[in-house]
Order: C-alpha cells, then structure tokens, then sequence
C-alpha cells in the first residue's frame, strides 16, 4: 500500500514552492518528485534524496528519518 509523504508535502507548501520548484531544486524531473511525494517512487528515500531535502528545507536528516520510520511503521499497521 502506498502512503502519501505528507511530511514532504508540508515542507514543499511551508517553503512555499510547487512541485515543479521543489523538483527543480532537487534536480528531478516533477513527475518523478511528484511519484516521490506521493509514495509511487523510492518507498525506502534513497539518501542522496535525503539530503537534497535536508539542505533545501533546512531540517536536519534525522528528523527526516523520524518522518520516513513513522511512514514504515503505519505502513506496517495497515497491512
């Protein structure tokens, strides 16, 4: 089952860019961002990813990894 990354979302709205903005930054291509945000690509966030993010949105990549451990788990709830 797929799970939205809210947490993603917010931070994409919180530093007020689009998709494509935020795609643009973290040199993807928008589809591709929007399949990430969306759960549809890279289930398990690949760190290079990570990082990207980390540094876009100024959040530390541990609280990344809170956000992406708490995806696994309600994952796992659901199944």
């Amino acid at each position: 089952m797929k799970i939205l990354r809210k947490w993603l979302f917010d931070l994409r709205k919180k530093l007020n860019l689009t998709q494509d903005q935020m795609a643009s930054k973290l040199g993807l291509s928008q589809s591709y961002y929007a399949q990430i945000e969306n759960g549809d690509r890279q289930p398990v966030l690949l760190l290079t990813t990570a990082a990207r993010i980390s540094d876009i949105g100024d959040i530390s990549l541990s609280t990344i990894r809170n956000h992406e451990e708490a995806l696994a788990v309600s994952e796992r709830d659901q199944a």
